[in-house]
């Protein structure tokens, strides 16, 4: 997995933010499943489907099409989060999830804090955007709290086994907007 080794790894106050490895292995079959985008899920019931989430994301810096981060915590795997760039119409979307054991800690808050200035930074995108299911509404303070405001609200704009149509809410920030925001105390 040597595709990462010059993706950086970002320390905030109390997380690291590093590209995805083979240690994380055992922790994502324990988990069993992840946020792909902001509304599906994507099952890893093996080995072999776990090595590939982790490969797909290591691929997005190599291949210059994006970013994705392994959060870690005191050594444990609390989450991921990541960026998929769009770079003819330079915005980028942002995907972040933190696992239940970890939510409530602001720790999606920092580290999509730091995401979205390494981001302007490293890729030179003008634009950030993220999206999430209405009925994750925990989703949208954590945007509404790192500055990006609401955009749009598609009303039964995906299905979801088990939960039929669901709602998207989308939220976006631009860089000047990101510029003012920045320097905010969390």
């Amino acid at each position: 997995m040597s595709d990462a080794l010059s993706q950086p790894t970002i320390p905030t106050d109390r997380l690291l933010l590093r590209p995805f490895g083979r240690e994380d292995v055992a922790a994502l079959r324990a988990i069993g499943e992840v946020m792909a985008t902001g509304t599906e899920t994507l099952a890893l019931p093996t080995e072999e489907a776990v090595l590939a989430f982790i490969t797909a994301r290591r691929a997005l810096y190599g291949t210059h099409q994006g970013v994705a981060y392994a959060v870690e915590e005191g050594g444990a795997l609390c989450g991921h989060i990541g960026l998929v760039c769009d770079f003819p119409n330079r915005n980028g979307a942002l995907l972040f999830e933190i696992f239940p054991a970890w939510q409530g800690r602001g720790y999606a808050t920092e580290a999509l804090r730091c995401l979205i200035g390494y981001s302007f930074g490293y890729f030179r995108i003008g634009r950030v955007h993220a999206e999430h299911l209405a009925s994750n509404p925990a989703a949208g303070r954590v945007l509404e709290k790192i500055g990006l405001p609401k955009e749009g609200y598609r009303r039964e704009h995906c299905f979801r086994p088990g939960m039929g149509p669901q709602d998207l809410v989308e939220y976006g920030m631009l860089l000047h907007e990101w510029a003012e925001v920045a320097h905010r105390t969390p």
